[in-house]
Order: structure tokens, then sequence, then C-alpha cells
């Protein structure tokens, strides 16, 4: 899953005001306006591990929540993959974890689930759909670590290698800007030196150097 640490928006498109804080992202709604609302991918969105599901193979997704100090979890959130057929409105749930309302403050919870996607007689497969679903209450969450693998088992989190990739080719840039600096900064050092070098050659420095020796003679005078 791209941008699956959750420590900004990425990938995913925002439905429900979440923000993001470095290393989860946190999401905290009123009651109104009613209805769920979801932070989600969508597999026609872009090249997204998870448009490569296929039909009769076992997959696994999983993710980390923990309460926000004080703040009700909006009852019938869900963490879910679905099946979009190409009937407008239809789809149906292939992965789908409840996020539980008692979850820890202090605390991050592993949640999990496993399932095998199926077909659906007389439906044509449109897309996939990752969601965070929140439901219609007021309340809120922290969210971090969101995977999806093929399998039967939830390993420990790790970034998608696209993410991975991304970073190298951030800190190769970021790189290249502080050499381009320090380039910089060498050059203008060096042109200084220079023009002091050819000042001292005219003889500045020896006359500085006379007017301090007469200001010693001066002084023991």
């Amino acid at each position: 899953i791209r941008d699956s640490k959750l420590d900004k928006l990425g990938c995913w498109v925002n439905d429900v005001g979440a923000t993001f804080n470095g290393g989860y992202a946190t999401v905290q709604k009123t009651a109104t306006p009613t209805g769920r609302r979801f932070l989600n991918q969508i597999s026609t969105q872009g090249n997204y591990p998870f448009k490569d599901i296929k039909f009769g193979e076992e997959y696994t997704i999983s993710c980390e929540c923990k309460k926000i100090s004080g703040v009700a979890i909006p009852a019938g959130s869900t963490f879910f993959l679905r099946s979009v057929w190409t009937d407008e409105g239809k789809y149906q749930e292939v992965l789908s974890i409840n996020i539980p309302t008692d979850l820890s403050e202090t605390n991050w919870t592993k949640l999990t689930c496993t399932a095998t996607p199926t077909i659906v007689d007389g439906k044509i497969l449109s897309h996939y759909e990752l969601s965070f679903a929140f439901g219609t209450g007021a309340g809120g969450v922290m969210l971090r670590h969101a995977k999806l693998e093929k399998g039967n088992k939830a390993t420990d989190w790790t970034p998608a290698p696209e993410d991975v990739e991304g970073d190298i080719t951030s800190l190769n840039t970021k790189y290249s800007e502080v050499k381009q600096t320090v380039d910089g900064i060498t050059t203008t050092v060096a042109r200084h030196t220079t023009e002091l070098s050819n000042k001292a050659g005219k003889g500045e420095v020896t006359a500085v150097s006379d007017r301090v020796t007469q200001v010693e003679t001066n002084l023991e005078g």
C-alpha cells in the first residue's frame, strides 16, 4: 500500500478531515455531516499494489489504531478492502476489520483480517477500494501502518517498495541541494581569500605593520 505509514496524505483521498502528525493519521469528526466518511485509496487512481488482487487467493489486511484521549471512537468504524462492480453503486467487502470502540489510549493495537476474494456470478469487476470508514457519530481515532499482503499471516509493517524508492530519491535531491550550498560557500570563501591575498600583495599588510610598530614606539617613549 502506498503511503501506508499514514504520516502524510500522499495517495490517500481524504474525505474525513484527517490530519497527519509525522508518524500517524488522526481522524476526529463531528456528528455532521451525517453519513460515513472515508480515508481511502482506489485502484483506478494509480498503480497501487491491490489492483492486482486475484480471486480465489487468500489475503490479509492489518493496521494499528489508538484511541484519542477523551474522544470516543464512532461505532461502526471499519478498515476494509472491497471490490466494486461495474453496476453503479454495487460492491462487495472482501476484507473488513471492525475498529473497536474500547481501544487503548496509550498503546497501539494491531488489528487484522484474512479472507479470500470470490467471484460473484454475473458481476464484472470495476476496481478495488481500500478504505478507513468512520461511523455516523462524532468521535475520532489515530491510525498508522496499514498493510495488505498475500497469505494468511499478518507480518510486521514495512513500507511499500515504491515509497522506499521515493524516500531515496528525496534524500538524493536534498543531498544535491546541500552540496550546491556547500559548493557555493566554498567558492565565496575562496574568492574572499584571493581578494585578501591580493590586497596583502599590494603592501597594505606592510603598511599596517609599520603603523603598529610606530604606535608601540610612541607608547614606549
